[in-house]
């Protein structure tokens, strides 16, 4: 399950603890810091995966609505065009 934190402070607090275990341990190749590391790139890879189905579920959402007179736009009837994100 999701953590109620927002994965980008997650992220923030991750790479803030690492630099402070590094500045610690005086090396990246401490265990400790190797794990702390560890977490960081796991909670990237979450991040990267959810922003990558973001996009993918944006741009579905947008071919589906290409010509049945449905709007997609922010704003129904601002804009005249339907941009696809690819």
């Amino acid at each position: 399950m999701e953590s109620p934190v927002p994965i980008r402070i997650r992220i923030e607090r991750a790479r803030y603890k690492l630099h402070q275990m590094q500045m610690q341990y005086g090396s990246f190749n401490h265990p400790k810091v190797l794990r702390q590391s560890v977490v960081l790139d796991e909670l990237l890879n979450q991040y990267n995966l959810s922003y990558q189905q973001d996009r993918h579920t944006g741009a579905k959402l947008r071919t589906n609505l290409i010509g049945t007179g449905q709007s997609c736009d922010p704003v129904p009837g601002e804009y005249k065009t339907v941009d696809l994100i690819c």
